[in-house]
């Protein structure tokens, strides 16, 4: 298995990326290969795919556990703490998942705001369900899922006494939270010290909800650890996620700083808010980085879609598809109005990729460059590789900036903002 990366822009230079570019995304890599690179102490996400077998038992067990006990199981969480189990859901099972019929519970994430009446349109749903909590985060001092677990555990006790105990998945670092829940009784999972919360999909803060909702945990590593050995493992080759990386800088370099990165599927509408997370929080430092945008296409070609054909030059696009459907779905008969009636038959994955090459064709005619990954399929494994992929290609292009790809100190800023702020009220 493995992931194309193709491009169709007129910038790129005659015989391909300049040799500096290529050496430097080469160096890069080779620092993550080597373990010496800036920010070496946070390496831990290569490592994740090796996890122990006795690990992911534990992980099914609990997760068949709670299966048993609730219906609805409430994810809590911010940014990487839930973005990257949110991709999972959506790619590997179906954005409807929670409408399907199944034998899994329905999975809901919250946690990622301060809003009372959204909170509490919460907690009267899950009033009507029998609930279980699955606490993620790393630090346990982030403002807005403390809020919401408040809530949420609170709401348990109320309703089931000591029994709520049962009912209450923690998924942390060491630190108060990890005390508290050894306290409380409460089953945990650890995440480890050296993996940051946007690089933490496949430790324990993605692999449980993915078990929660019975996907294949083990296929997900196993994408991963194949994705590494292919691309972290040829020593001095410039592999796809460097190459990538190389892209993405000379774009940048050309005066083009925001990308536009294009999923063709609501399948992975999810994955384009992780990779979000991921670029931004990783590349924008030092007054510099690439500011990535997720857009859904092809509905946001009616209105993003302008801009990026003729508006201000500033945009390169990322297209992220899908080289093969899951189901045979195919144009249905009727609807004449609309002039569409010779397609009839005709499967919808076909008139996808017309519909890919139509939009690239029209953007980089426009002078607009592109850049187009496609993955086979939609199964855990695909997922693993794509988000070892990803992340790769993150800290590479970070690297190749100058920029430690594991920190986060503007983030850490508005926390120590906010709350001082809150403190006023104590």
């Amino acid at each position: 298995m493995a992931i194309g990366l193709h491009t169709d822009f007129a910038l790129l230079p005659p015989g391909g990326l300049p040799h500096p570019l290529s050496k430097r995304a080469i160096t890069a890599l080779g620092g993550l290969r080597r373990r010496d690179c800036t920010g070496s102490d946070m390496l831990g996400w290569l490592c994740l795919p090796d996890q122990p077998e006795s690990l992911l038992d534990e992980i099914e067990a609990e997760a068949r556990r709670i299966s048993a006990l609730c219906d609805l199981v409430v994810v809590v969480g911010v940014g990487g703490s839930s973005l990257g189990a949110q991709a999972a859901l959506d790619f590997v099972a179906s954005p409807y998942y929670n409408q399907l019929t199944k034998t899994r519970p329905q999975v809901l994430f919250s946690g990622d705001h301060i809003d009372g009446d959204t909170l509490c349109d919460l907690l009267t749903l899950s009033a009507e369900r029998r609930l279980g909590i699955c606490l993620v985060s790393k630090s346990g001092t982030t403002v807005e899922p403390s809020l919401t677990f408040r809530a949420l555990e609170h709401h348990l006790f109320t309703r089931y006494g000591p029994d709520a105990a049962r009912r209450i998945l923690c998924i942390c670092g060491d630190g108060p939270l990890s005390d508290y829940t050894r306290h409380k009784g409460y089953t945990r999972f650890a995440i480890p010290e050296d993996v940051g919360g946007r690089y933490s999909t496949l430790s324990p803060a993605g692999l449980v909800p993915m078990a929660l909702c019975g996907l294949d945990i083990r296929g997900a590593l196993k994408g991963a650890k194949a994705a590494r050995q292919a691309y972290l493992d040829p020593e001095g080759a410039l592999t796809l996620p460097a190459r990538y990386a190389a892209l993405r800088q000379l774009l940048a370099d050309q005066g083009r700083p925001v990308e536009v990165m294009a999923m063709f599927s609501p399948a992975l509408g999810a994955f384009g808010n992780w990779l979000q997370q991921l670029f931004a929080e990783s590349e924008g430092k030092n007054g510099g980085g690439i500011l990535p945008l997720p857009a859904a296409y092809t509905a946001d070609l009616h209105a993003l879609g302008q801009f990026v054909q003729q508006g201000n030059p500033i945009v390169f696009e990322t297209m992220l598809t899908l080289s093969r459907a899951r189901y045979d779905c195919r144009v249905a008969p009727g609807g004449g109005f609309d002039g569409l009636n010779a397609l009839v038959g005709q499967p919808l994955d076909d008139l996808c990729r017309l519909a890919v090459e139509a939009v690239a064709r029209a953007h980089s005619e426009a002078g607009v460059p592109v850049l187009h990954i496609s993955a086979p399929g939609r199964d855990a494994e695909v997922f693993g590789w794509l988000v070892m992929f990803f992340q790769m290609s993150c800290a590479v292009g970070a690297l190749m900036a100058g920029i430690n790809p594991f920190d986060q100190p503007g983030v850490e800023d508005y926390k120590a903002h906010m709350r001082r702020l809150f403190g006023g009220l104590i």
